[in-house]
């Protein structure tokens, strides 16, 4: 089940988050909760699995599955499976996009690092294959600056990109930092 939570929710959340081990725990920053268009948590028997957000970025874009993060007891090495099925692009994903077209948004999602681009290849394949909307993603070449503001050799700024449709691909490339 997927469900959407409150910023005391998050909270709660974003503190295991930060609690763990994982490379990027520093990212779940409680200042940054109160700036998402929401957030949301997949469950099984309100036994929380994972959660992720909708985060706000320039020229009415949005990034769904932004701080996406498993609970250590459901993890497996890629974006894409836990297991027991695609969590992110067969649950998660479609609700975020969903909810960011509703509201007007551009949605893309995004991970960091080269070498990890194939799990978003293979989590788009999976959403495009799996949800019956008129809708789709397309992972864009090269790597794209997500960050607000620009800063020479911060690297976990640099992400591989996946836009939805191609004009929307297209209005990416064009406002956000590119390089091969």
């Amino acid at each position: 089940m997927i469900r959407r939570i409150e910023n005391d929710e998050a909270s709660y959340l974003f503190g295991i988050a930060r609690r763990d081990d994982h490379k990027n725990s520093k990212n779940y920053l409680e200042k940054r909760i109160k700036d998402y268009i929401a957030i949301h948590v997949y469950e099984n028997d309100n036994d929380v699995i994972a959660f992720s957000g909708i985060f706000p970025f320039q020229n009415n874009f949005c990034r769904v599955a932004d701080r996406t993060f498993v609970m250590k007891e459901y993890r497996s090495k890629g974006l894409n499976s836990l297991g027991h099925g695609q969590f992110l692009s067969r649950n998660l994903l479609p609700v975020q996009t969903k909810l960011a077209l509703e509201l007007g948004y551009n949605p893309f999602y995004s991970i960091q690092e080269r070498k990890r681009r194939k799990s978003l290849e293979l989590s788009v394949n999976d959403f495009n294959l799996n949800n019956d909307y008129t809708f789709y993603y397309t992972v864009l070449d090269g790597m794209y600056y997500t960050c607000d503001e620009y800063v020479e050799g911060k690297e976990s700024c640099w992400q591989n990109v996946a836009t939805l449709g191609e004009q929307s691909g297209i209005k990416f490339r064009n406002t956000f930092r590119h390089r091969v």
